[in-house]
């Protein structure tokens, strides 16, 4: 099998939350493969709504189709479609994952166009917060362009759809090199949302600088966002990261992220998040603890449990808390146990 080639035209995604996928056909030229997943969990949850809930969780299937084919010594042709079989609400195949693409000079230069991710956000979102993240726009009809060697990788993506509501056009461009100990990650991303109140432009640009000292991982984000348009506001995210591996058991992790917005009619906000994290591997078991602070606003606890019988059968339980600084708001819990089948 040419491993180069499915590392170039089969992402990553296609296999999201599955140990191992099952080669139905394999050749030289296509790949058809078979993964799934299936859960089950118990959930209560307490504070101002309490419940207990029993549920078959992620029940799905995917069946990937990836061909590959030669042109000559340095093009190739690929093509792709994914089918999946969800158990959620009303039972139904759908076929996405759906493009045509051409590889250049043995994958350094690819270039899709269909149903594939953008290039993503790098700092802030004004969907969420969080770090590189796939660009939230439905990707139907994606051209995608990206360049990979052993120092850089630079990834561009354009989409354009029909004016509707909530129906958007969006760019992004990311670029990734490294020397030495020092990572670099820079991007700009722009997002044209048509709403009924008229067009909103979202626009995002970051850089995020990671180094590595051995055991110890620095790493810093700067990222400013604005939003124009029927709603308008300005966002600069400034964050930085530390991770400490202590042995191959051990790994404890903090970060402090500081978000400002300022917004046109309304009273600007300061966001401050403090998070303190630490995973423990002790044969087949994994813990976790994290706890997050937000100024002003929360304290959250987590502690997560998970014994690995096989790569593929998993149970795990968690718990967690979260207090208010409202007065009048009341704390919450959830605590969940729950086991995972992946094929």
């Amino acid at each position: 099998m040419n491993k180069k080639f499915l590392a170039v035209a089969i992402p990553a995604a296609l296999f999201a939350g599955s140990v191992s996928a099952y080669d139905v056909v394999t050749s030289d030229s296509t790949t058809v493969a078979l993964s799934g997943e299936v859960g089950v969990k118990h959930t209560t949850t307490t504070g101002a709504t309490e419940s207990s809930v029993n549920e078959v969780t992620g029940g799905a299937a995917v069946l990937n189709v990836n061909v590959k084919h030669s042109v000559n010594d340095s093009i190739d042709a690929l093509g792709a479609i994914k089918f999946e079989m969800t158990s959620t609400g009303d039972d139904e195949v759908k076929a996405t994952g759906r493009y045509f693409g051409l590889s250049f000079v043995g994958g350094e230069h690819v270039v899709k166009f269909g149903s594939v991710d953008h290039a993503g956000t790098v700092g802030l979102s004004h969907l969420k917060d969080g770090d590189d993240e796939v660009f939230p726009v439905d990707g139907s009809k994606v051209l995608r362009y990206t360049f990979t060697n052993d120092s850089l990788t630079f990834d561009a993506s354009h989409s354009e759809r029909a004016a509707g509501v909530d129906d958007a056009n969006a760019t992004a461009v990311k670029a990734v090199t490294s020397f030495e100990n020092i990572e670099f990650t820079v991007g700009h991303s722009q997002r044209a949302k048509f709403v009924q109140t008229g067009e909103e432009t979202d626009t995002v640009s970051g850089v995020i600088a990671e180094v590595d000292f051995a055991p110890v991982t620095l790493t810093a984000t700067y990222s400013v966002g604005a939003t124009e348009g029927s709603k308008e506001q300005d966002d600069t995210l400034v964050k930085g990261a530390v991770d400490y591996q202590v042995n191959d058991d051990l790994e404890l992790s903090a970060s402090y992220a500081v978000q400002d917005t300022e917004f046109k009619n309304a009273a600007d906000t300061d966001k401050k998040t403090a998070k303190v994290g630490a995973e423990y591997v002790m044969d087949a078991w994994t813990f976790n603890a994290d706890l997050t602070d937000v100024a002003d606003v929360s304290t959250e606890a987590l502690l997560k449990a998970e014994y690995k019988f096989t790569d593929q059968f998993k149970a795990n339980a968690s718990a967690k808390t979260t207090s208010f600084e409202e007065a009048n708001k009341e704390s919450a819990g959830e605590f969940i146990v729950g086991a995972t089948l992946t094929w």
